[in-house]
């Protein structure tokens, strides 16, 4: 039997939290963390820890009124059930069923104040434990959301937690123009309004509930990503020091881009980027929304990897820096653009979804404290990713597996299982074939004419299709991570 009991702070500081143009963007989306135990989490302490960590993230308790967040401190609530017919296994097969241990998501009672922003619950398990956390997008991005899971685990074992900060005003201000002036400005720094012609194959794939496919995690482990970032480096400049994240993305856009097109297509990134400590004025302790999608390399289908990682390393250089005049100009056009209500991205948001797409959004979660959640019983053996439709998800590997996970969904999954022969498959591993070549020293590009035409058994796909409002927001290529 569930048991809930609303959790409140021992203070409510009042006042109340305006929504940014992102936060507001992204008002339909929810982000759904769940972690597996092996055992030992206690509900009382988990009560009490989550009471404490409200004094931290106030805005989660209040409630929603006259389009921003009242720091009422009404609470939280917190659910303790019980699911003997699921295993910690059966979650890690299957992620539709720890999707749906969490309560569902009801945009319209939030947006009346009628539900919290938050949710936490406990589900015991045949053999272990499952500890959600549902969250409004609007209150935050991913990695305020498992800084905020990793407070809370602090908190109930008495360890110091991270300070936050929670002032929007200390987000970047945007130009006051007339809309003609800023869709001016904005096309005149690249910015192009989606065909609608062009989008309605993958308005069919949404409705089809085909974006919402995902890979099963396909493992880069340590070992892997040094070989790949050894081939990565291979003949660089001696002043080019490539990131984790250069190497990850470059490799992964890179064996998508040979698995659907021949040599000569050009190709382009998308990469999700976190903008605290970057953006002028903001934190790295900020809460909110402040991730964004930037345009990372334009690089040939039959680029080798060295190539295609210098040209990600110049790419995303400018997004990097602190502060990043880029960035500033990227957020201050999103916000205007989204003031004015006008639909514009940096890039054909089309060519994301199509059949062979072109352009490969990437997420990297690597570096987010998502495995970081031990209760005192140890870490989780398994974080499920959330189920926000990412082409290429970066998800950190559990403990004892060092490396990274990574994900396919939508089109890229399909084509993956489609067209993707054992040697592709060994090389985007990072472990190639016995007497084959290093990872990313070129070959012949890895493309099938064979049709997708004939519907194909997803690895697993998530619950059901992703939220319509949810995937046109992301189709908006703007600000959502």
């Amino acid at each position: 039997m569930a048991r809930t009991e609303l959790v409140r702070s021992a203070h409510a500081p009042g006042g109340t939290r305006e929504l940014s143009g992102i936060d507001r963007a992204v008002l339909p989306m929810v982000i759904r963390g769940t972690w597996l135990y092996e055992g030992g989490l206690d509900p009382a302490k988990l009560r009490e820890g989550l009471a404490a960590l409200l004094e931290h993230y106030p805005h989660v308790a209040g409630r929603m009124h006259d389009g921003r967040i009242h720091q009422t401190g009404e609470g939280v609530p917190f659910t303790h059930t019980s699911r003997p017919d699921l295993t910690l296994e059966t979650l890690c097969d299957d992620p539709r069923l720890a999707h749906d241990l969490h309560p569902p998501w009801r945009r319209a009672a939030f947006e009346r104040g009628q539900d919290p922003p938050l949710a936490a619950g406990l589900v015991d398990l045949e053999d272990g434990q499952a500890l959600t956390l549902t969250c409004a997008h609007a209150c935050m991005d991913g990695e305020s959301f498992y800084t905020m899971a990793r407070a809370w685990s602090r908190i109930c074992t008495g360890r110091p937690v991270e300070p936050t900060v929670l002032d929007p005003s200390l987000l970047p201000s945007f130009p006051d123009r007339s809309k003609d002036e800023a869709v001016r400005a904005a096309r005149d720094a690249g910015w192009v309004k989606p065909s609608v012609l062009r989008m309605l194959p993958t308005l069919a794939r949404l409705m089809l509930g085909r974006l919402g496919n995902r890979s099963r995690p396909i493992l880069l482990d340590a070992s892997a990503l040094d070989a790949i970032g050894d081939a990565a480096g291979a003949g660089l400049p001696e002043d080019v020091r490539l990131g984790r994240n250069d190497v990850i993305t470059a490799h992964l856009t890179r064996m998508c881009a040979r698995l659907c097109h021949p040599p000569d297509t050009v190709c382009q990134q998308v990469v999700v980027l976190d903008g605290r400590g970057h953006l002028s004025g903001v934190p790295d302790a900020f809460v909110g929304n402040v991730a964004l999608s930037a345009l990372g390399a334009r690089f040939p289908a039959g680029a080798s990897l060295p190539e295609v990682a210098l040209a990600t390393h110049r790419a995303l250089a400018p997004w990097l820096a602190r502060p990043s005049p880029a960035l500033d100009a990227l957020w201050c056009t999103s916000l205007e653009l989204m003031r004015h209500r006008v639909l514009m991205a940096t890039y054909d948001v089309s060519a994301t979804y199509t059949r062979r797409p072109t352009v490969f959004y990437v997420n990297n979660f690597a570096r987010m404290p998502v495995y970081d959640v031990d209760f005192g019983t140890g870490p989780p053996v398994r974080v499920v990713p959330h189920d926000l439709p990412d082409p290429i998800l970066v998800w950190p590997a559990p403990p004892g597996r060092k490396g990274v996970e990574v994900y396919l969904a939508g089109v890229l999954d399909r084509a993956s299982r489609a067209w993707g022969d054992d040697a592709w498959w060994a090389e985007l591993r990072g472990h190639p074939a016995s007497g084959g070549k290093a990872p990313g020293s070129g070959g012949p590009p890895v493309v099938r004419e064979d049709s997708l035409a004939t519907p194909m058994q997803s690895v697993h796909t998530l619950a059901g299709p992703p939220c319509t409002e949810c995937t046109v927001f992301a189709l908006k290529g703007l600000l959502v991570p």
